[in-house]
């Protein structure tokens, strides 16, 4: 069917679908077809990050990163993993929570939802291999994914990784944040934590705390209170004198974000005090996704690194330590020693001045400085 037009945004013509995945989550996907004409056989799957949703790619609505590659003859599939808050949300409920909250590790989406999504897509395509763009905590459960063999079979030829891969670094005040470990104390607590919906106490009393001491102001005579609260969740998520002018509609600002699982986002916190992605639950030197067997699976693909200078929510050291991590694996010129069927990749790293987080994707200018990369880094 085709997706309604949904919170002022103009819509793409959207084909919907679902897959359940083995541990009974139903994934959405959607299907945004290029112009006969210009269609070039190229398939891109776009990823959203942890409590977001499909909708992240379709701002700006004038030239947003789907329809940008739309009209580059991509045949586009927009991916709602367990962490949109499209997916979440229904099962998260107190009436279902006990069944599924255990579901929500970033471990899950890793090993079951993107090779089953992506193998529903390549199927559905009928393609040989597809190319990735993904963003923030999806491009870090991504990456994750690679490195644990869970995708090797699919034929990931291109893939972008935005602002996140598998080393979580993040600025002061968001590490001692982390340190507080107030997730973990309020996790028997709540399902989820949604910006726009009250918190348990211990959570509220960090969150007036560090708005009165440490919060870094948002734009002068901004007075929406989701703002303050995503910077005190996951530091500054924008800077508002980026954003394309529909962004400034604190409803449709709204309507991008919504709960992050608790499991998600405790694990998500694990990973920043050890400072790099592990299992859930994991020893702090847990190093299983660093080996060089795990960096080895990135040499089957062109991966092409991007963040912001200006990103405080995931430092951009992340992005550095991942460019250094894959280059020390010898894949800035291919694999050290190819095997039979491995195309042999490269990787290259873009960082983008006077950009922060969503700004990559939402900035006034990111159509005509972010989009033209990442178009050219999938043509490679």
């Amino acid at each position: 069917m085709i997706a309604p037009s949904k919170d002022g945004l103009t819509p793409i013509p959207l084909e919907t679908s679902e897959v359940e995945t083995s541990d009974g989550i139903k994934l959405q996907i959607r299907h945004a077809r290029p112009a006969a004409r210009e269609a070039k056989g190229r398939h891109v799957v776009l990823i959203h990050g942890a409590s977001a949703a499909y909708t992240t790619f379709l701002v700006p609505s004038g030239d947003s990163l789907a329809k940008r590659l739309c009209k580059e003859g991509f045949d586009v599939w927009l991916l709602d993993w367990r962490g949109s808050h499209l997916v979440s949300r229904q099962y998260l409920q107190k009436k279902v929570a006990a069944a599924f909250a255990q579901r929500f590790h970033i471990d899950r989406v890793a090993e079951i939802d993107f090779p089953k999504a992506l193998n529903e897509i390549r199927t559905r395509a009928n393609a040989d291999s597809l190319a990735v763009v993904a963003h923030c905590l999806g491009s870090g459960a991504f990456a994750q994914s690679l490195a644990g063999g869970h995708l090797q079979e699919l034929h990931v030829s291109h893939v972008v990784l935005s602002t996140l891969g598998l080393f979580y670094e993040v600025t002061f005040d968001n590490a001692m944040k982390a340190k507080d470990f107030v997730l973990e104390k309020i996790a028997a607590q709540c399902n989820y934590i949604a910006p726009d919906e009250a918190w348990p106490d211990d959570l509220e009393r960090d969150y007036q705390d560090w708005k009165a001491i440490l919060s870094p102001g948002c734009k002068p005579l901004c007075d929406n209170d989701l703002c303050f609260r995503l910077c005190f969740m996951y530091g500054i998520p924008y800077f508002h004198e980026q954003l394309t002018e529909e962004l400034h509609d604190a409803k449709a600002l709204n309507a991008q974000f919504g709960p992050i699982p608790i499991e998600m986002y405790i694990q998500a916190g694990q990973n920043v005090r050890r400072r790099w992605a592990a299992p859930y639950g994991a020893d702090g030197d847990c190093d299983e996704y660093l080996t060089d067997r795990a960096r080895s699976f990135f040499a089957r693909s062109h991966v092409t690194l991007i963040t912001g200078t200006r990103n405080t929510l995931w430092h951009r050291d992340s992005i550095d330590r991942m460019y250094d991590w894959l280059r020390r694996g010898g894949l800035l010129h291919g694999p050290q020693t190819p095997r039979q069927g491995d195309r042999g990749g490269s990787v290259e790293k873009i960082v983008f001045r006077r950009f922060g987080h969503q700004d990559l994707l939402w900035g006034k200018t990111a159509p005509q400085v972010v989009f033209p990369e990442i178009v050219r880094a999938l043509e490679k």
